[in-house]
């Protein structure tokens, strides 16, 4: 075990005199307020947004027919920097689909293309026919080339709701580009080593980041939710800690532990503000973490602070710590485990080897995927050799005391083969169809828009001389990052893991490039200070502040919309042909009526969940992602419902439920989002040879509360 050091201040940087500490921090406001000058000065008048959607597709218009009888839906922004313009056509009890993108021209290759934009169709979502496609996509981009005739407006600018004022950020960040937006991103980074080189330097630079960090996620959190998971998780939290712990809890694919933090947080209220506030904390301290972790292991505090812009500020890390996910609070514990092992190795006190052994039991019951992060530390340590077998040892340890969470971790992936197979046969319609490599391949992406080509080169030469030198540090923040990345790529083909869960794994990567022991030479460490602040600072500019697409609506959030038509209506009973829209809906019919609810609120009633409290009976019809029998059988037990009296029925047209959208067709819509429509269906409904919905009475493209990511 290596001694401890003496009189050890982590968070104090080399004494300075007056004039040298007044120059710093003349530096650290002047970049601060000139950068929120620059910013302001690039923020678009309110009155003035920018240019729509609307204004690009006249005469198209949602609810108006593109070409052989296929008619456009909402538009919403998609995954990748462009804009999903669905189109759609019902014929015959069959619908089949066109998914249209309109992206920046030069995106994809071998497209349609106007002056600014590439305009295509894309599978596996579209179910027309090649032709079809090709009709419909031809007929789309031969309208946007004749109003594309302004100057240019990249997509994440164009408006789809000129009704809906965008949010000052999202107007501030949208005109930070270009030149711009490297010129804030340059004075940040002189801002944060400023800060940096002060006496307590750790302390006032792990301020700015946290700060910052703040700034970028803390607005407009109150946006509707998107997907189903978000209100899931909301409920699992509103259930008592014992139900966590004991029941509910362990039915969700992630361990309880982050539950019982949604729990204390919803002592506060049950709002999506609320529920998003945990990860929102989580995600604005893995700068800080990362200054802390650098100090305390007496490393370059400079270097740590200037990485740690990275998760402050870069678009990935904002937007998943503003979902409901237990992503931001795993990142931490990550790091914390890392910076725990290699003090506990300098110092071997006994509070150190708490924080190992508690960092790697809170890690287990937070991710499954942690026995893959944590495996992979103890090779590590093998490798460096016996020196580091007390280290070894307290992750044994914290093993042991975890282990009900990988017993846990077994139960989950025996009882969710359902899951796997409805994966298995429908594909788009669940996690996907994922194999090692092709998860690879994605995490490798999710890395590169994480960091930026430049960073990830700068850490990967970090690292690569670390391991070189087999120096301590590194190597065992190094296998946390390939430990997560072995076991997300393994389990891709028989577990619902995402490859964006490699973005908790990020932070710990930084501190491995921090922890590099890097020539120390007075001006060899001011070239690769000033080179990582320089990268940081593209990284920046490229991936946060272009970025203004965080805090503006998503047009995929129908429920509030829904559930306002919905509570206007006398019919009390709700058919969800998809079983997972039933606790979206729950959730906001329940606000609606001024309850807080759960899933026990949630009464069964033979096939039907009576929502207590609330007038509401929800009757879903398809518990999977399933066709044939079950499609049948949904649509005789729609009928059934029907003709017992009038009733509103949520549909996703993306279920493959022929028989579904056969019976629909004779019912009455009253509106359409995205990818779902809302029906009137009664008893007398009678059959409509050509059924199309109304623009006029249609949900608006979004509703004055906004949208969820």
């Amino acid at each position: 075990m290596s001694p401890g050091r003496a009189n050890v201040h982590p968070l104090v940087s080399q004494p300075l005199d007056r004039r040298a500490v007044a120059l710093r921090l003349l530096v650290a406001v002047g970049g601060t307020l000139v950068a929120l000058g620059i910013l302001s000065e690039g923020t678009p008048p309110a009155e003035a947004g920018t240019r729509t959607l609307a204004e690009l597709i006249a005469p198209l218009a949602p609810g108006r027919e593109v070409a052989d009888g296929f008619v456009l839906a909402l538009p919403h922004r998609g995954e990748t920097h462009d804009i999903v313009l669905p189109a759609r056509r019902s014929r015959g009890g069959r619908t089949t689909t066109v998914e249209l993108h309109l992206l920046d021209r030069g995106t994809w290759r071998g497209v349609r293309t106007s002056a600014h934009y590439d305009i295509a169709w894309e599978q596996p979502r579209s179910t027309a026919t090649q032709n079809e496609c090709e009709a419909v996509t031809e007929r789309l981009a031969s309208v946007v080339r004749a109003n594309d005739v302004r100057d240019e407006v990249p997509v994440d600018a164009l408006t789809l709701a000129p009704d809906v004022p965008r949010p000052h950020i999202a107007r501030a960040l949208s005109g930070a580009r270009g030149g711009r937006a490297f010129a804030i991103a340059a004075l940040l980074a002189l801002t944060t080593w400023a800060l940096a080189t002060l006496p307590l330097g750790g302390f006032w630079a792990g301020a700015f980041l946290f700060a910052l960090g703040l700034a970028l996620r803390v607005p407009h959190l109150d946006v509707p939710f998107v997907r189903d998971q978000d209100v899931q998780r909301l409920f699992t939290g509103h259930a008592s800690l014992v139900d966590i712990f004991t029941g509910i809890g362990l039915r969700d694919r992630h361990p309880p532990l982050y539950f019982a933090v949604l729990h204390a947080a919803q002592l506060f209220g049950q709002s999506e503000a609320v529920v998003r506030a945990p990860a929102v904390l989580a995600g604005a301290l893995a700068g800080p973490m990362l200054v802390l972790a650098a100090a305390v292991t007496d490393r370059k505090v400079v270097l740590a602070a200037l990485l740690g812009l990275v998760p402050a500020t870069s678009a990935s890390f904002v937007a998943h710590s503003r979902e409901v996910s237990s992503l931001p609070f795993y990142a931490l514990v990550l790091t914390v485990l890392a910076m725990a092992t290699v003090r506990y190795q300098q110092t071997g006190s006994r509070g150190w080897y708490s924080a190992v052994v508690a960092s790697v039991v809170v890690a287990l019951f937070t991710y499954y995927t942690a026995v893959f992060a944590v495996a992979a530390l103890l090779c590590c340590l093998l490798w460096l050799g016996p020196t580091y077998g007390d280290a070894r040892r307290a992750l044994g340890v914290g093993l042991a005391c975890g282990s009900p969470a990988l017993a846990l971790a077994a139960y989950t992936f025996v009882r969710d083969r359902g899951a796997r197979l409805a994966a298995e046969s429908r594909p788009s319609l669940a996690w996907g169809d994922r194999s090692v490599i092709g998860t690879a391949e994605a995490m490798a992406d999710v890395v590169r828009e994480a960091l930026g080509p430049a960073l990830v080169v700068a850490a990967f030469v970090a690292v690569t001389y670390a391991l070189r030198r087999r120096e301590g540090h590194a190597p065992i923040a190094l296998a946390l990052v390939l430990g997560s990345f072995v076991g997300i790529a393994g389990l891709a083909p028989v577990a619902r893991v995402q490859p964006y869960y490699l973005l908790a794994a990020l932070p710990v990567l930084l501190l491995a490039a921090s922890w590099s022991p890097l020539p120390t030479h007075a001006t060899r460490r001011l070239a690769v200070v000033a080179t990582c602040g320089l990268l940081v600072s593209t990284t920046v500019a490229d991936r946060a502040m272009a970025n203004a697409t965080l805090y503006t609506p998503d047009e995929r959030a129908i429920a509030p919309d829904f559930a306002i038509l919905i509570a206007s209506r006398p019919e009390r009973r709700v058919v969800t042909v998809a079983h997972y829209d039933m606790t979206l809906f729950a959730y906001y019919l329940g606000r609606a009526s001024g309850v807080e609810v759960d899933y026990a609120s949630l009464e069964a009633r033979g096939d039907a969940f009576a929502l207590r409290g609330t007038p509401y009976v929800f009757h879903p019809l398809v518990q999977t992602h399933d066709d044939g029998a079950s499609a049948a059988g949904a649509a005789a037990a729609l009928d059934t419902l029907v003709q017992a009296g009038p009733c509103l029925v949520v549909d996703r047209p993306t279920l493959p439920l022929d028989g579904v959208r056969e019976r629909l067709q004779r019912c009455t819509p009253l509106g359409q989002g995205p990818d779902a429509t809302l029906y009137h269906c009664a008893p007398d409904d009678v059959v409509d040879d050509e059924p199309a919905i109304d623009p006029a009475t249609s949900v608006p493209e979004t509703s004055s509360t906004g949208a969820s990511l």
